[in-house]
């Protein structure tokens, strides 16, 4: 399937902002009026609602073997009692991700032990050393025993029977209307699978990106382009990018609050940099932790958006990480090198107030070369002495 560039860029923090934390963060305490599903709840906290994503866990879809069970077991673990949740920050639909705590008993833990949910590996970096060896564990020993879901001859997880869901309506969408629903369709080339060249590719077969980015000049590796001080007004970094790109904007909600995030892009030859700048409310998470899940943010981001294009097969974990905190600012670089599509990540991040400030700049490339090196060391907050690195 060949990717819809407008998911790599528009979509990064969109689905997951603020993702999860490494390190133990703020906490709310509320009932629970609600449970959702397996593995999402709803607390009454502050005289007001608040929906709950479990983290590192992934229950049976409600229309999956075993989704009502599981659903009914989180019923009976945490309906009508008190709960504290640590959270890590804002995730998909506006709801907190977080540990959810029944008298320091980690119900996530719990659900996985039990056999009513899968421990989701690709967050398990949001956790700690210790929390993951228990969820793991947890899932090992659910395994051996057989409890609920392990019941099954051969479980299907729940992040699978999404995909081919949605490969399934795909098809069928796709189906001529001549054709038979029981008929193959016919393909006039083979499918490739996902590399560089099918992420920076584009033309005529790259699905039909939004109406903000109908002009795809920016994506036309061919140019040669001249490189310039990128620094938007009123923002608090600069770097060192490619002219001729595209400068747009994304309205997102967290809670109750709308935010704006700021987006521009642009490719030079074989690879694509981004630099992004947004402000939203603080949510009492530490700066590290901030960083750490914007980062998890971007790459949950691209994650799904090319699962949305049909394309499963991207891995992505930082294989280190380095500090560059400068001026007041938390910042770490990532490298990215090993992932599907390789490439190398910056963020910055900083609390005025009540307003949490970010800075994001990435590369994504077929092979690193100078031009992205480059980019990355310009990519800096303004006017301040770096600080030691650890």
């Amino acid at each position: 399937m060949r990717t819809n560039l407008r998911w790599l860029f528009l979509a990064v923090f969109a689905i997951s902002l603020f993702s999860g934390q490494q390190a133990r963060g703020a906490s709310l305490t509320g009932k629970v009026i609600e449970v959702n599903d397996g593995d999402q709840i709803t607390i009454f906290n502050l005289n007001r609602p608040v929906r709950i994503k479990l983290l590192a866990i992934d229950a049976p879809e409600s229309d999956q073997a075993f989704g009502a069970a599981a659903k009914q077991h989180l019923f009976d673990l945490v309906y009508d009692k008190v709960v504290v949740v640590e959270y890590a920050g804002i995730g998909e639909h506006s709801s907190l991700i977080g540990r959810v705590l029944l008298k320091d008993n980690d119900i996530c833990a719990q659900m996985i032990r039990d056999g009513a949910a899968w421990f989701d590996h690709f967050n398990k970096n949001l956790l700690t050393e210790l929390q993951r060896e228990v969820y793991s564990k947890s899932e090992e020993a659910a395994r051996g025993e057989r409890r609920g879901l392990w019941q099954a001859e051969s479980p299907v997880a729940p992040w699978e029977f999404v995909k081919a869901a949605k490969l399934q309506k795909s098809s069928v969408a796709n189906q001529p209307a001549s054709a038979s629903i029981d008929q193959p369709v016919k393909r006039d080339r083979v499918t490739p699978e996902l590399t560089n060249l099918n992420l920076l590719r584009t033309g005529t077969s790259v699905a039909q990106p939004s109406a903000a980015f109908v002009d795809m000049s920016w994506a036309d590796g061919t140019v040669e382009r001249s490189w310039k001080k990128f620094q938007p007004a009123g923002v608090n970094f600069s770097a060192f990018m490619p002219a001729g790109g595209k400068t747009t904007s994304q309205d997102i909600v967290l809670g109750d609050v709308k935010v704006n995030v700021n987006y521009y892009v642009v490719r030079e030859g074989n690879s694509v940099y981004e630099s992004l700048w947004m402000s939203g409310p603080f949510l009492g998470e530490t700066d590290s932790a901030a960083v750490q899940s914007a980062m998890a943010g971007f790459i949950r981001g691209v994650k799904n958006g090319l699962e949305s294009e049909g394309n499963s097969s991207f891995v992505c974990v930082p294989s280190s990480q380095h500090n560059i905190s400068s001026g007041g600012y938390t910042g770490r670089e990532f490298d990215l090198t090993e992932c599907t599509i390789p490439g190398r990540m910056r963020v910055f991040t900083r609390v005025v107030g009540n307003e949490r400030y970010i800075y994001g700049g990435a590369v994504f490339f077929k092979e690193e070369d100078a031009n992205a090196s480059k980019f990355m060391k310009s990519f800096t907050v303004i006017g301040a002495k770096s600080v030691s690195k650890k």
